[in-house]
């Protein structure tokens, strides 16, 4: 009877969603078919408007085509707004939201050169000059595709839900320095989101570096905030000859502006999407041989989020006030705050993807890493719900490398991508209207027939998760619950008999012992300690792998737990406590509690299932192999196979039951380098007599953090160069005849790790060779980059959120330790996540952290370790192929 209800509630679901479907697709049909129709149209505004292009607050022919044509249409319009801007206002026949579409106007102060039969020929006044105008940014474009928008939203505005307003705003290239506010900044002050207020807002850019028709798009940081910088350096003015008279301004600057790439390399948190502060334009003096009195910078910063923003401001403050009073002058430092970061409402946006697919096809819509030019879309996303996208136009047949960029004077797009725009934004505002009602109906309180409709939602989401038993798993988390006083006893044991790496013997048998007693077959002396488990339920199935780390660390424990450590070892020649600073002994006692409850339930599983308990994880003694690599090396992922492996990490500084994850870069490569710099020796007194290596060190170790701050895609991927340890000298007057410096690069992608690599080696060679010194420079690979496999990650999220909750189970950035998890990622997919071991009375900011004396993680969390790892072995078994 119960299958038979399943079998008639599914057919209702199946005849629900063939009738969605095929609605959504005479939907496209129509938009689809409504595009293709006024595409010459299209083109021909944009066209008019290419060759007739107006600067900033200026664009008065351009907004009077734009109020001709919106008022053919009998839409209600408004003008001006913010000087030159237009609003129109389309009341649709059902009721909905109020959605917002943009278009910007301006162009630019550009000659065009690029041979177009309707290129511009237009001159205008730009700060005092006469200067070319060029619309070079695409906003022709974008203006051609929401009055196109316009027209197709109007011919059906019997059947649209709520009001649409269609915004084409002045000023986004930014206004004359005594007309600020300008742009969306003012069209937000003079209240264009309001009567009626606005529920959401779309807009799109023209990117002439995508593929024609390509859709990319971003939840969250899309483009940067940018503000401008201006530091005046007050010093003394001198002869150039008696340079001791002066305090010189110039030397000033040159080492403020160093300082500032550290700000970006060494004081900004890189995981969150990467920061750039630029300095374009530097003054000082009238003639070469005098010291003037005064220099001054100017620049850009650009951020990703309010926080970063806010402390990269104190932070150029600081620096540049600091550095000027080391020298006896004085900085003065002014920030102008401009464009906020371009952020899209995650929800919003995940919502809205389907729209751009069904307009561009699947295979043309990809998620973009953010990019660190700025829009002032974002002023309108402070206010409301915002989404705003990139179309691809540049032509097939052309080079990309030969491809004209934005802002140049041969930029051209393909127009056959704004038949796509068009489809886009008619597709985004459909969609929402739909989904904006949707979204009333669910909040409302569910009727009979609503709740049946949620039950087979849910039954129909746990089959596409997992064909799992509900009875096994609920099971299996009763289990984990009660084996949780046990699993804490294993740890408390582990704890007070740490190990150091490769010297895990007794911890190695305590856990061979546990694993033969519940009767696994057991492999020993894997990799010198390591100890694998073998479950074999005699069912065909998958081969999973679970993996826990065992080894402990260098560090005297000094917390008051009762069972702390005592235990001593020699470590590099010296005496010192042993302690799991790192949480290694909850790893292993969670994968112990998991191993038990699996065995006992071998009669409903089916496949294979290997327990890695891995030595050495923290790194082997400098002569020997070890931990996840030697691991690899002798099979463990062979006879048989292993399909995938799952690994999971305590955090000392994540609220206790809390799961997060990564997918793609999770934690970083760690290589190792060293740089010897061979000069020439001398007295202290006579250093033009030396090659100083100590002060061509100094300039290479500045050198690496421009890698870092100007070399280095950053909203690509985060990286760290870091310089550790350096020797040199002897006597303090005595310039020595080399000096040797090491430190460590973190990457988190294997390109840019290659990159990085090749810099150092340049950066080092070459700042050498300009003082007449020479660098010799050594890179050791070490971990790989932890690489959570995105399919898989995507997969076995729901996994975490049902050994959680959902709110407890969260994506965070990317972190720059490492994991030798990493290895075995490399030669199957691999999931690796982070369990919550803080304390709730616990201040974050004063958790003790991973590798230090104090650490300390909270117990309580035990038991969502053991249900995650539960789940995701269960969940990844009986999931569908």
């Amino acid at each position: 009877m119960v299958m038979k209800k399943i079998a008639l509630v599914s057919f209702c679901l199946l005849s629900v969603t063939l009738l969605s479907t095929a609605q959504e697709k005479t939907k496209t049909t129509w938009v689809d078919a409504e595009a293709k129709t006024l595409e010459p149209k299209l083109i021909e505004l944009r066209r008019y408007f290419h060759e007739s292009p107006e600067l900033s607050n200026q664009e008065f022919k351009t907004s009077a085509k734009v109020v001709d044509f919106l008022k053919s249409l009998g839409l209600e319009v408004q003008y001006p707004v913010a000087k030159t801007g237009v609003v129109a206002l389309l009341k649709g026949g059902k009721p909905g939201p109020v959605v917002a579409l943009r278009a910007d106007m301006d162009g630019l102060p550009i000659t065009e050169r690029n041979g177009l039969p309707f290129a511009s020929k237009v001159v205008a006044d730009f700060a005092g000059q006469q200067t070319g105008v060029m619309h070079a940014c695409g906003h022709d474009a974008h203006m051609a595709m929401l009055l196109i928008v316009a027209e197709i939203l109007t011919k059906h505005k019997a059947e649209l839900k709520g009001t649409v307003k269609f915004i084409f705003q002045p000023a986004e290239e930014g206004a004359p320095a005594n007309e600020w506010p300008a742009g969306a900044e003012r069209m937000v002050k003079d209240g264009v989101l309001k009567n009626p207020n606005v529920d959401a807002i779309f807009g799109l850019h023209i990117q002439s570096l995508l593929p024609s028709g390509q859709i990319a798009y971003r939840a969250g940081g899309l483009m940067a905030s940018v503000d401008g910088v201006d530091i005046k350096v007050k010093g003394k003015g001198a002869h150039g000859a008696t340079p001791w008279d002066s305090v010189d301004p110039i030397v000033v600057a040159a080492q403020i502006i160093q300082g500032l790439q550290t700000v970006v390399s060494r004081q900004t948190e890189l995981t969150k999407a990467g920061a750039v502060i630029t300095i374009g334009s530097m003054h000082a003096g009238v003639r070469r041989n005098i010291i003037p009195e005064t220099a001054t910078l100017e620049g850009t910063i650009r951020a990703f989020d309010d926080a970063m923003q806010k402390k990269i401001h104190e932070k150029i403050k600081v620096t540049a006030e600091k550095i000027a009073e080391s020298a006896g002058a004085t900085a003065e430092v002014n920030i102008m705050v401009m464009y906020p970061a371009t952020v899209n409402h995650p929800e919003l946006t995940n919502k809205m993807v389907p729209s751009l697919i069904r307009a561009a096809g699947k295979e043309n819509v990809v998620v973009t890493q953010p990019v660190t030019m700025a829009e002032d879309f974002s002023f309108y996303q402070r206010e409301v719900p915002g989404f705003f996208f990139f179309l691809g136009a540049y032509p097939a047949n052309m080079n990309l490398t030969a491809q004209p960029t934005h802002h140049t004077a041969d930029f051209m797009i393909d127009e056959a991508a704004m038949i796509t725009g068009v489809k886009a934004l008619v597709n985004v505002t459909l969609d929402y209207a739909e989904g904006w009602k949707n979204k009333n109906r669910i909040q409302a309180k569910p009727n009979q027939n609503m709740k049946y409709f949620l039950l087979i939602i849910s039954l129909i989401t746990t089959s596409v998760v997992a064909q799992v038993n509900p009875k096994l798993q609920t099971k299996l988390n009763q289990q984990a619950k009660e084996i949780e006083t046990r699993v804490i006893e294993w740890r408390r044991h582990l704890h007070q008999n740490p190990e150091l790496s490769n010297r895990e013997t007794q911890t190695a048998a305590y856990i061979a012992e546990h694993l033969r007693k519940i009767g696994l077959k057991i492999q020993t002396g894997v990799a010198h300690t390591g100890v694998v488990g073998l479950l074999e339920t005699g069912k065909p199935g998958p081969v999973i792998a679970l993996r826990a780390d065992m080894d402990a660390l260098p560090v005297t424990e000094r917390n008051s737990l009762p069972f702390a450590s005592k235990v001593k070892a020699t470590y590099n020649g010296q005496e010192t406590g042993v302690m799991h600073a790192c949480g290694h002994d909850s790893h292993v006692a969670i994968l112990m509690g998991v191993a038990e409850i699996l065995v006992k339930n071998k009669a409903e599983l089916k496949g294979t299932i290997k327990f890695i308990f891995q030595p050495a994880e923290e790194g082997a003694p400098a002569d020997e192999e070890g931990g996840a690599e030697l691991m690899v090396k002798q099979g463990v992922l062979q006879n048989p196979k292993v399909e995938a492996i799952f690994g999971l990490h305590v955090s000392s500084g994540t609220p206790i039951g809390e799961l997060t994850y990564k997918p793609g870069g999770l934690l970083a490569a760690a290589d190792n380098y060293s740089i010897k710099v061979l000069g020439r020796q001398a007295h202290g007194s006579t250093p033009w007599m030396s090659v100083d290596p100590i002060v061509v060190s100094a300039q290479i170790i500045n050198g690496l953090q421009t890698i870092i701050s100007r070399q280095t895609e950053l909203t690509r991927e985060a990286a760290v160069i870091s310089v550790g340890r350096i020797q040199s000298g002897i006597r303090e007057n005595i310039i020595p005849e080399e000096a040797f410096f090491a430190g460590t690069i973190r990457t988190l992608d294997p390109e840019m790790q290659d990159i990085i690599h090749e810099k150092i080696k340049l950066t080092a060679t070459k700042i050498a060779e300009s003082a007449g010194a020479k660098a010799e420079v050594t890179i050791r690979r070490g971990t790989p980059v932890t690489y959570n496999d995105p399919a898989l990650t995507h997969k076995m999220v729901p996994s975490l959120q049902k050994a959680a909750g959902v709110e407890k189970v969260y994506e965070i950035n990317a972190i720059t330790g490492a994991e030798d998890f990493a290895f075995y990622q490399k030669e199957i997919p691999g999931f690796f996540f982070f369990l919550g071991g803080m304390s709730p009375d616990m201040d974050p900011a004063k958790a003790p952290s991973h590798h230090t004396p104090d650490f300390i993680i909270d117990e309580a969390g035990f038991v969502t370790g053991v249900k995650a790892m539960l789940n995701l072995t269960v969940d990844y078994m009986f999931a569908k192929k």
